[in-house]
């Protein structure tokens, strides 16, 4: 599975290309742990949120701690 810690992910990256010189290939599986997936986060985010934006949108995507369109 995908890491979600950049430096693990960059680390595996590194252990991946070595074991590709000796025909070993990794199967690379999308990680089910997080709600929203890398590659969405850096379409709807393309420079760092502040936290609170990110929050407030995660909440309305998932509808959790919502009352209608408002947070609670």
């Amino acid at each position: 599975m995908v890491p979600a810690e950049w430096y693990l992910h960059r680390h595996l990256m590194d252990v991946a290309q070595d074991l590709a010189k000796d025909d070993i290939n990794i199967e690379w599986l999308p990680n089910t742990q997080m709600l929203i997936s890398a590659e969405t986060f850096q379409k709807k985010f393309p420079k760092p949120p502040i936290m609170e934006t990110f929050y407030r949108w995660m909440r309305k995507e998932n509808g959790i701690l919502m009352n209608g369109d408002q947070p609670v």
